[in-house]
């Protein structure tokens, strides 16, 4: 979830929504709800996509298109209101 804030940053934060119970337990799963517990991040547009930083512990990621990309683990960013 992103909120804007002077057009070309803001803040946002993670969500991670398993679809069956034996994903919860996915490193995949495991590294969004460790950014979810983290809280709010840090986000500006860039050339490349969206740079996303946590202001205090420097955790970094990064959207380009529909992917997201958080220390070389890559997922389809998807639009929650198309679900």
């Amino acid at each position: 979830m992103l909120a804007e804030k002077e057009g070309s940053g803001g803040d946002c934060i993670f969500r991670s929504l398993p679809f069956t119970p034996e994903l919860f337990d996915a490193p995949e799963s495991e590294l969004l709800f460790h950014y979810q517990e983290l809280g709010e991040f840090q986000w500006a547009v860039t050339q490349q996509g969206l740079e996303i930083q946590h202001p205090e512990t420097g955790e970094t990621a990064a959207i380009t298109g529909d992917t997201l990309n958080i220390n070389g683990l890559i997922y389809r960013v998807v639009d929650m209101g198309a679900l």
